[in-house]
């Protein structure tokens, strides 16, 4: 006898399954209905059947000719590797290179000048928070501690096989190839130095037609490539389009061209250094920490960075340290023994110091200056006067441990390490 199966019942009526099969035609009619169109290329862009004639100048010499030809191969295998183009705000355009400023020694009598700070909430502060920071050895040992600290954590991703692997190749080339701890150490860097916080810029690989390859041959021969948004990337962008584009890399921003605001659609704006050209950014292209967040209106989006805590205590540190240099160092002398001098004799006594020192080699101590004059009466009146000095009872060993624990707790870390 034959066995048969029966299937198990779908719970679905014959009326429902048929207004299914209704529903499911209707739809896809409608999506071939309203199926995108393709773009029509302008008559502008099309490739001609015969190519124009280019009109031939005067030929190039040969040196310049071969760097030309290395060129396009470079930019031709570039094409034909399929390397990804990945734009970033940040890029200068090939070639161009920039100069940092000088660091600035802060020096002056006023009590202003002791803190060489601008105001809270501008943008030159946070110019003076780093360049304070790259002279204060007592944040540059808090920040390599906390560094380090960081880049030592551990992180796991968790997800599907195939996604958990590709995520984990895209942290580990952070910075644009230069792996996480580059892109974490930066990322910390701008955190503890700006009272704007840290910020990452979000870089997205744009598709085909949205970017281009441009290159700057140096004066040196050296070539050197950059990506560009095309006109119809710049649009795309400017629509809000990029937010589909797939995440590739992620690169810290300079905190300084930065520029947080209130606005719910740009909250950030950044300044290119190399290029003058400012760009607005929406919240999905960037990622940000900020320390203490602030609560005035008036300055959204800010808050205040633990250099900005520390500054009193390691600007103490600093005077201390350079009135030690200065006490070994400073000129004219260490001090002076004066006897009734008119200013002639001692300018004359000072000059002559000098050429002594320098003859003799003579760099940290200068020694004493001693100028042996007579009063008409006949009497000598001596007065030995410094030129600075510390406060009476001065402990350097225990006004050092006060300020590194007050610059340990600005940075949120135990003094022990």
């Amino acid at each position: 006898m034959a066995k048969t199966t029966r299937r198990a019942p779908t719970g679905k009526s014959k009326r429902r399954m048929q207004m299914a099969d209704k529903w499911e035609r209707e739809v896809a009619a409608f999506k071939e209905e309203h199926k995108p169109k393709e773009p029509v290329q302008p008559k502008s862009l099309a490739v001609p059947s015969q190519p124009v004639p280019v009109p031939q100048g005067q030929p190039l010499p040969r040196h310049v000719e071969a760097i030309k030809q290395e060129a396009e191969a470079l930019l031709a295998q570039k094409a034909a590797t399929g390397d990804e183009q990945v734009y970033s705000r940040q890029n200068p355009m090939p070639g161009q290179m920039g100069a940092g400023e000088g660091l600035i020694w802060w020096t002056g009598g006023n009590i202003d000048d002791y803190i060489p700070l601008a105001d809270y909430g501008t943008r030159q502060r946070q110019t003076d928070l780093r360049s304070f920071s790259l002279v204060a050895p007592m944040i540059l040992i808090a920040e390599s501690v906390l560094i380090k600290k960081m880049q030592a954590l551990q992180w796991s991703i968790e997800a599907g096989r195939n996604r958990a692997i590709h995520w984990q190749e895209v942290l580990a080339g952070l910075e644009q190839g230069r792996g996480w701890d580059t892109f974490i150490a930066r990322w910390t860097r701008a955190y503890c130095e700006s009272d704007y916080g840290g910020y990452a810029e979000i870089l997205r690989e744009a598709p085909d037609g949205m970017t281009r390859i441009v290159s700057s041959i140096g004066v040196d021969g050296y070539i050197s490539t950059g990506i560009v948004l095309t006109p119809r990337g710049e649009a795309a962008m400017r629509r809000g389009e990029d937010r589909v584009w797939p995440i590739s890399n992620a690169r810290v921003m300079d905190p300084t061209q930065c520029i947080p605001s209130a606005d719910p659609t740009f909250p950030l704006q950044f300044y290119n250094a190399y290029l003058g050209t400012k760009h607005l950014l929406r919240s999905y292209q960037f990622m940000s920490i900020l320390d203490m967040p602030s609560v005035d209106d008036a300055h959204p989006n800010e808050g205040l960075c633990a250099v900005s805590r520390a500054v009193w205590a390691a600007q103490e540190d600093r005077m201390v340290t350079r009135y030690g240099f200065e006490a070994l160092s400073e000129n004219p002398g260490t001090g002076m023994i004066l006897a009734n001098v008119n200013p002639t004799m001692l300018e004359t006594a000072l000059n002559s110091a000098k050429g002594a020192r320098e003859a003799r080699g003579a760099v940290y101590y200068k020694g004493l200056i001693f100028l042996p004059i007579l009063d008409p009466s006949g009497n000598t009146k001596l007065e030995y006067l410094t030129f600075s000095h510390l406060p009476e009872n001065f402990n350097r060993t225990e006004d050092y441990s006060r300020i590194k624990e007050i610059v340990a707790s600005a940075f949120g870390m135990d003094v022990l390490e």
